[in-house]
């Protein structure tokens, strides 16, 4: 489970096509199915709800149950990223048993119910209720749709920033103690070196002084840490990379450039690269077919050998199978 996060920064709690589809062994999915053929004539209210609700998508929708009475399911498609949402429906009984009355309830990340808080009630901010079946399969028509690439990434982009956060605290660490390890107290990277140790490196440099075998190791470790320092500083923005087969069964893969870095600048705004915009990984949206640009397949060949959130440098991030951040050429 991972979280999806909108526009307005509310969350909801999501399930990755990929775990779904290993969560459940092939023997509990034929067990589940001969409990559905077994109570078959009970189960018509929750058939034709289903049907009804799920006529408008591919075929091969994917019903994934979450509770033993096999009236709660997520829905998605095999060649899809995450879930599209959920279908429940509760029974009301009358103490004979009978029904008094049916509560159809469609949920997903793209609905918005103001009526409840995202924070005190989260599952009914994405939640539309109703008596009525009709409106129930409206609801559902409307708010369960296959993934874009926008879903993908106000799913995953946020994981990424906190890897990309990860690495440059790393860097500043280890520059840190490169610097200490000199005997020199630590400054900010963007700060001139202090005088002493700017003599050293400068005259080094030029071959006019010779250090000991400890201390010039030490200085060689300083420069690297600083030079990594300094180039994973600049890493602000990379390239989303969906790879996925479309609604014909063609292999594609839609691109986007987003930020990767802490906050948002003034300049990036309206450009679709950041999740606070409304048109994120909209506004420039790329989509390859087989002329898909041959620096993003080199790169995503390198990075699907990877497990996922997984990262090569100055190549990018794996998230998953299908979704990678292809950094940018400096």
């Amino acid at each position: 489970m991972t979280m999806y996060r909108d526009v307005d920064g509310n969350k909801r709690d999501v399930w990755l096509v990929s775990d779904m589809q290993k969560r459940k062994a092939e023997s509990t999915r034929r067990h589940e199915q001969a409990i559905i053929d077994h109570n078959a004539p009970q189960r018509k209210a929750w058939d034709e709800f289903v049907k009804l609700a799920t006529a408008h998508l591919p075929k091969d929708v994917v019903l994934h149950y979450t509770n033993g009475t096999l009236n709660r399911c997520r829905v998605y498609l095999p060649n899809d990223f995450m879930e599209m949402g959920e279908l429940f429906m509760e029974e009301v009984l009358e103490p004979d048993g009978t029904v008094h009355e049916r509560l159809y309830h469609v949920t997903s990340h793209t609905i918005v119910n103001r009526r409840y808080c995202p924070w005190n009630s989260p599952w009914e901010y994405r939640t539309r209720s109703t008596k009525s079946l009709d409106k129930a399969v409206k609801n559902a028509r409307t708010a369960l749709r296959p993934n874009s690439l926008v879903d993908v990434a106000r799913t995953s982009v946020e994981h990424i920033k906190d890897c990309v956060n990860d690495l440059k605290q790393t860097a500043r660490l280890k520059f840190q103690q490169a610097t200490s390890n000199l005997g020199f107290n630590t400054f900010y990277i963007d700060e001139p070196l202090p005088p002493i140790l700017d003599d050293i490196v400068r005259q080094t440099d030029m071959g006019l002084v010779r250090l000991s075998d400890k201390s010039d190791d030490l200085l060689t470790k300083f420069h690297k840490a600083r030079d990594r320092h300094k180039h994973v500083d600049k890493t602000e923005y990379a390239r989303l990379c969906w790879v996925h087969t479309n609604h014909v069964g063609d292999q594609v893969v839609e691109t986007h450039r987003v930020r990767v870095g802490s906050g948002s600048l003034q300049e990036d705004n309206g450009k679709g690269i950041t999740s606070y915009d409304r048109n994120f990984c909209t506004a420039d949206k790329a989509t390859y077919c087989n002329n898909v640009p041959e620096d993003i397949q080199h790169k995503v060949s390198v990075l699907s050998m990877l497990d996922n959130c997984e990262y090569v440098e100055e190549v990018g991030f794996k998230y998953t199978d299908s979704v990678y951040y292809i950094f940018e050429e400096e």
